[in-house]
């Protein structure tokens, strides 16, 4: 989970200080009932919920550090003083997480791999994520953390020593995936499908297509290879929105697209689909290099196949 000292906050994030601890944070919460020992308590105020009502309890608790959305009361600046609790104001709580997220992600040496699409996004990660489980030590998104403020809050619970980090990345308006593709820096991207989700709100399914491919926008070669591995971006090659994001977003930024599905001209093929009699399918997988593999999954229904692909 992240580790920094509370000075160096208003260098990373839009925050001011008024009260500086001399304690380094482990771990970031938003909600004052997970406020563990150093831990940092970022108050969102809410309709129902106001989190900056719970800043004295979070203090109590162990907080290292206290981010508030208004002035803080002279119990809070007292309190803070007393637990040697560093206490700070930001106007944006979403863009401090997102602004500390980044950070974080920087000093993580892990690859990443973020996930959108209208549909499959959480089968794809757990499949992804358990797979790559049995090589490395893996992070990923857990529940539905995958907005605005749950995928950087799961950037920032990474242990120092993850090797993969897989983020599963949602969306209700257009730039939503920009802002976390910025701050999260995938080294590979995926779009499962382009749907008709959110087309109340979008207007249309290219709409939908281009806030999906605004993944690449965070795609980028690390500075340590990047002159042996180029960012990639994989799609779903019988998708009909394919085309379009291929060539209106990844190639003019440079970004391989690797294409899986049925049709032979994909990267990735698969083949000779059958379910067994709970419905769980198994396939013949066809790689790049050509070689093959039969595949069965436990997770039931042909609709699964593209998405283990």
């Amino acid at each position: 989970m992240v580790e920094i000292a509370a000075g160096l906050l208003e260098d990373i994030a839009p925050a001011h200080i008024y009260v500086e601890g001399d304690r380094a944070c482990r771990g970031c919460v938003i909600d004052s009932r997970e406020v563990a020992a150093d831990a940092m308590f970022v108050a969102f105020p809410g309709e129902r919920v106001d989190g900056n009502a719970f800043a004295l309890k979070a203090i109590e608790a162990g907080a290292a550090c206290v981010v508030l959305t208004r002035e803080p009361s002279d119990d809070e600046l007292a309190a803070a003083r007393e637990h040697a609790c560093t206490l700070a104001r930001t106007a944006d709580p979403t863009e401090f997480l997102l602004a500390l997220a980044a950070w974080w992600r920087a000093q993580l040496t892990c690859r990443v791999v973020g996930i959108t699409g209208s549909i499959g996004k959480t089968t794809t990660k757990d499949v992804l994520a358990g797979v790559l489980s049995s090589t490395y030590r893996v992070h990923a998104t857990r529940g539905n953390y995958n907005n605005l403020i749950g995928c950087p809050l799961t950037i920032l619970s990474a242990p120092a020593n993850t090797e993969v980090l897989v983020l599963e990345m949602g969306m209700n308006h257009l730039y939503e995936i920009e802002r976390l593709a910025q701050c999260a820096h995938p080294d590979l991207g995926i779009i499962t499908k382009v749907g008709t989700s959110h087309i109340g709100i979008l207007g249309s399914r290219e709409n939908i297509a281009r806030a999906k491919a605004e993944i690449v926008s965070g795609l980028a070669a690390r500075p340590d290879d990047a002159a042996s591995r180029r960012p990639a971006l994989v799609v779903h090659g019988e998708d009909d929105f394919t085309p379009f994001i291929a060539r209106e977003f990844a190639d003019p930024a440079g970004v391989e697209v690797v294409r899986c599905g049925s049709a032979d001209a994909n990267a990735y093929v698969a083949s000779n689909i059958e379910l067994d009699d709970e419905g769980l399918p198994s396939f013949d997988v066809r790689f790049e290099s050509g070689s093959t593999r039969r595949v069965k999954l436990s997770v039931p229904g042909a609709q699964a196949v593209p998405n283990a692909l």
